[in-house]
């Protein structure tokens, strides 16, 4: 399980609804494949993932 401060790299692009995420993959979310982020917020129930990247917050939710 995910928590605030942890370190996570966004592999891929995600299909939207993947594993039970509530949630869908916009083309905003494209410019983070690769980076690495810190996980500011963590909503288990949407299994949204919210992170900083390269000092920036990220405005999406990522799949956890």
């Amino acid at each position: 399980m995910l928590k605030i401060g942890d370190i996570v790299l966004v592999e891929r692009k995600a299909e939207s609804h993947e594993r039970g995420w509530r949630n869908t993959w916009e083309k905003g979310m494209d410019s983070v494949v690769g980076k690495t982020g810190v996980v500011i917020r963590y909503n288990k129930l949407h299994r949204n993932v919210h992170i900083k990247v390269d000092g920036n917050i990220d405005v999406y939710g990522y799949p956890d």
